[in-house]
């Protein structure tokens, strides 16, 4: 993550930009920019991550053949190793994955407060956007050039990290899900069997 920020907005950017809206945008991140987004990803990144692995989890398990066929992908793209770094090659093997993790943040979002619309309609780019809400539309990361830095760990490697190396199923599969919604939607109690994966 801390690579990605310090290559954000110059040449050693995979998706550098030199305008955006017409503005010249040529400096890349400035030190404390950097640092009160490191410190946004441990603040907001650990609730977020952890109750997603939690929802991921409880669905999972109530999803059998999606789990099998996301352990699947998760076993052909790693050939059986449960401890090597995830390279960027494996990320991009991984679509069922995240497809998974998106469906389930659709269907149950940690962060449902924030705001999907503008006061009034606003230009950006040339391009007018109206005020409303598009209902059909889901940016769980954001996007452009303020993408949330830390969406490959949430995404991918927490989940990754976990189902490769770990069988994980629900101690009662017939409790409902224990949630509190107060800002984020959090996950008070969720309990689990793990063991490891042969």
């Amino acid at each position: 993550m801390l690579t990605s920020l310090i290559t954000a907005n110059t040449t050693l950017d995979v998706n550098y930009t030199t305008t955006v809206g017409g503005e010249a945008l040529n400096r890349p991140m400035s030190d404390t920019e950097i640092c009160g987004i490191i410190f946004d990803g441990f603040l907001g990144g650990t609730d977020i991550t952890a109750n997603t692995i939690s929802f991921i989890v409880y669905y999972l398990a109530h999803y059998p053949d999606v789990k099998k066929k996301m352990m699947e992908e998760i076993d052909r793209t790693f050939q059986g190793d449960k401890t090597g770094p995830i390279t960027e090659d494996d990320y991009q093997k991984l679509k069922y994955c995240e497809a998974v993790i998106k469906v389930v943040s659709r269907l149950f979002t940690v962060v449902p407060s924030i705001v999907k619309g503008t006061a009034k309609p606003d230009e950006i780019a040339g391009y007018i956007e109206g005020s409303e809400s598009k209902k059909l539309s889901f940016l769980m990361f954001g996007g452009g050039l303020r993408i949330c830095p830390g969406r490959k760990i949430a995404m991918i490697e927490l989940v990754c990290l976990l189902y490769r190396k770990y069988e994980i199923d629900l101690v009662d599969m017939n409790a409902p899900l224990n949630v509190e919604s107060i800002g984020i939607t959090a996950c008070n109690e969720l309990l689990v069997k793990i063991k490891p994966r042969n």
